[in-house]
């Protein structure tokens, strides 16, 4: 993966061009590799004669029974990958707590500073809300008008009558981006007035659309957020990073009184112990905030 730095808007933080360089094309390496073997294990299954394969989170092939079974358990998700040659159907974990180094903390933090324009103090955390990709009107409507004619060759075969569906509209879309964007502006400055986090958004692929988010900013991702920490495709989107390193990923439900405490708490150990309970002991209802996560109805929340 390459990164392109933009040495004209050069943090005053870096050093100098060359060390600014540097570190977009030089951090966190090590988890590159961990991509790589991502993609080598799916052309292992691909080389196989299978036609679809079920993998749990340690990449190991399993049956399909042992599949559904791990599907139910509260610490997981999954997911099912189709690609031209294979379907892959991926136990995914919904949490996971890691580490950089608090110097990669820093350079990450100067570097959204770089590129949000945003002042992001240096004790406090960062919040990142992250998305592969911002569709397009033609990518939504496309996507709309192929899930309309499923249900009709669906309905058709069943001879039930026709399900009514509304066509997507260019203005019902223009709506849809007004009502994210106010809603993302409230959830930010709740965040930041209740906490010491700096909330941003992010994204990998724009579709040349970023534009039309108008009245927030949306993070065009140079690649080290995706390379590090978002590197599966719809495993984990959203990441809170301490100051020290620490960082917690999401890809489940939280509510925001349980994402503000847990930005609020220093010490994380406690929650780390009760998610790896939650992964190997109490399976189906975890301990702690897994637990209460499990109890969660889909009332509003921010991530």
């Amino acid at each position: 993966m390459n990164f392109e730095p933009n040495y004209k808007n050069k943090p005053e933080e870096f050093d100098s061009f060359e060390s600014f360089a540097i570190f977009e094309k030089t951090a966190f390496m090590p988890l590159r590799s961990q991509i790589a073997l991502l993609f080598s294990c799916f052309i292992v299954f691909i080389g196989q004669s299978q036609n679809e394969v079920y993998i749990d989170e340690q990449m190991q092939e399993l049956d399909s029974l042992s599949y559904e079974k791990k599907c139910k358990e509260i610490a997981f998700k999954c997911h099912k990958y189709d690609t031209d040659f294979i379907t892959i159907n991926k136990v995914l974990t919904k949490y996971a707590f890691g580490s950089i180094t608090p110097d990669e903390a820093t350079q990450l933090r100067k570097l959204l500073i770089l590129d949000s324009g945003k002042d992001i103090k240096k004790d406090d955390a960062i919040l990142v809300s992250y998305t592969d990709s911002l569709r397009s009107f033609k990518t939504i409507l496309k996507n709309s008008n192929r899930h309309i004619k499923m249900h009709d060759s669906i309905n058709k075969a069943s001879k039930n009558l026709r399900t009514t569906h509304r066509l997507y509209t260019k203005n019902k879309y223009l709506k849809n981006l007004k009502k994210y964007v106010k809603r993302t502006n409230k959830c930010i400055k709740k965040y930041e007035q209740r906490q010491s986090v700096s909330v941003h958004y992010a994204y990998g692929d724009g579709q040349n659309v970023a534009d039309n988010y108008k009245g927030m900013i949306f993070i065009k991702d140079r690649g080290i957020l995706k390379a590090t920490f978002f590197n599966i495709i719809y495993n984990y989107n959203l990441l809170l990073l301490k100051p020290d390193g620490d960082y917690f990923l999401s890809g489940g439900h939280l509510s925001d009184d349980m994402l503000l405490d847990l930005i609020k708490d220093e010490d994380w150990t406690k929650h780390k112990a009760d998610w790896e309970s939650t992964l190997h002991v109490y399976k189906m209802n975890g301990i702690g905030m897994f637990k209460e996560i499990g109890q969660l109805d889909h009332r509003k929340h921010c991530f």
